[in-house]
């Protein structure tokens, strides 16, 4: 007896001598390709502002005056963190209605903590090696205020002028700005938690979380800002490292993750885009050259590249956030955009800091 056998229809399509068999192989052709096209959501334009202040802040540190605007690499990366932190736990606020805080600390100390503390040992056996006693003093306070996080205070407290010529700052000084990002994620996510509550109880109104925060981060961006203006006139050498003085970069940042910005469509949107990208980096390029140590800093001055960063992030990607692309869609989360950074990046500026480059000035 002959078992039968159900017949393959691309054999029957070309029996048939129909079109089958070559829609057939178009379908298949098409899903090939877009397996093959990157979908891990990764911001190039986002890598790129990151190596960007890197660049800056080592050359300004090596050669200052051939790059006296470098010091503004640190408010680049302020403004990177702000967006996507914000945009990551405004994401899952969205998609679960709560923030794990345990969960995102505790990642974030795995992914810092190992790289600084091992820097911060490293620093501090070298200062016992090779700096004299009379000194132990002052960078033993410093140690200590950088690995708790606390060093920016500590440099604010001692109303030190990082910028001025005369002084010759600690190897610890470079942590200050890692200190000012540690305390922006321990406090973002409380300000969202805090959202969410507000939120309830004016749900009789309906009032999206996503609205409430963008109102939120908006005051902040004022306060601070305001701020930032006022301690720079008055007390240079604190506001430089003040937490209240930097707080509107980050929230600027994060304010940007939370708007909808079109990705798909028309030529005048792909034009938009284009030109408010290019203009943000002709605000960073220009920051470069027009600031210098001498410049009251952060104060108003501090607009020019933080302007131009958030223009980056906003309107920068082309269409990788639209739906068909590796970000994914913006409509389900209210217009925040997933995106995916690099981790290393964190572990990495821990051992920048304990050098005389870094990310940070």
């Amino acid at each position: 007896m002959v078992r039968a056998y159900p017949a393959d229809p691309t054999v029957t399509a070309l029996r048939r001598g129909t079109p089958q068999f070559f829609r057939r192989l178009s379908r298949m052709s098409e899903t090939s390709s877009t397996r093959a096209r990157p979908t891990d959501g990764t911001r190039w334009d986002v890598q790129a502002l990151r190596a960007f202040a890197v660049l800056a802040v080592v050359v300004y540190h090596l050669w200052p005056h051939r790059l006296p605007g470098g010091f503004v690499g640190v408010d680049v990366f302020f403004v990177v963190s702000g967006y996507l932190i914000t945009g990551h736990l405004l994401r899952e606020l969205l998609a679960s209605g709560r923030i794990a805080l345990a969960r995102f600390w505790s990642r974030r100390a795995l992914r810092l903590l190992p790289a600084a503390f091992l820097a911060i040992a490293a620093t501090g056996v070298t200062v016992l090696l090779v700096v004299p006693s009379v000194l132990w003093g002052q960078y033993g306070r410093q140690l200590i205020a950088s690995t708790i996080y606390l060093q920016n205070w500590q440099l604010a407290s001692d109303a030190v002028d990082y910028l001025a010529g005369d002084d010759d700052p600690s190897p610890f000084q470079h942590f200050w700005s890692l200190s000012v990002e540690e305390q922006f994620y321990i406090a973002l996510p409380l300000v969202l938690i805090g959202t969410v509550a507000l939120v309830r109880i004016l749900a009789r109104r309906a009032v999206s979380p996503a609205v409430v925060v963008r109102v939120v981060l908006l005051v902040v961006v004022a306060a601070s800002l305001a701020w930032s203006v006022v301690q720079t006139q008055t007390s240079p050498g604190v506001a430089y490292f003040s937490t209240a003085t930097r707080a509107w970069e980050f929230a600027l940042g994060g304010l940007a993750a939370t708007l909808p910005v079109p990705t798909t469509g028309r030529r005048r949107v792909a034009l938009l885009r284009a030109t408010g990208t290019w203009a943000g980096v002709a605000f960073l390029v220009a920051s470069l050259a027009v600031l210098d140590g001498g410049t009251p800093f952060p104060g108003s001055a501090a607009l020019l590249p933080v302007l131009g960063a958030t223009l980056v992030v906003l309107l920068g990607g082309g269409g990788r956030r639209s739906s068909r692309s590796g970000g994914g869609p913006r409509s389900r989360t209210s217009g925040v955009p997933p995106t995916r950074s690099t981790s290393g990046t964190g572990r990495r500026s821990s051992w920048h800091r304990s050098s005389s480059g870094g990310t940070s000035t």
